[in-house]
């Protein structure tokens, strides 16, 4: 796994398929592009701004101790909002 971030808040998280289980699966799998958050409350404040916008974003919730949000690009890559 090989995760690069900046100093804007940017992650990009690439997994090899033996820690993903998806050997053979094409891309994107399990590949995704991450936007780290300050806070619960910004996480919150952000999906509520893109249901409003009409992209349908599923609730935040808590995965693996963090406050997240998942869902897939018009485009097919996985986007995560996490704080």
């Amino acid at each position: 796994m090989a995760l690069l971030t900046d100093k804007n808040k940017m992650q990009l998280i690439l997994m090899g398929p033996q820690l993903t289980g998806n050997i053979g699966t094409p891309y994107p799998g399990a590949f995704h592009i991450g936007f780290r958050q300050d806070s619960e409350e910004e996480v919150d404040r952000i999906n509520a701004a893109m249901n409003v916008d009409g992209i349908d974003v599923p609730a935040p919730s808590k995965i693996h101790g963090a406050w997240t949000i998942f869902y897939r690009s018009p485009w097919g890559v996985m986007i995560e909002v996490v704080a």
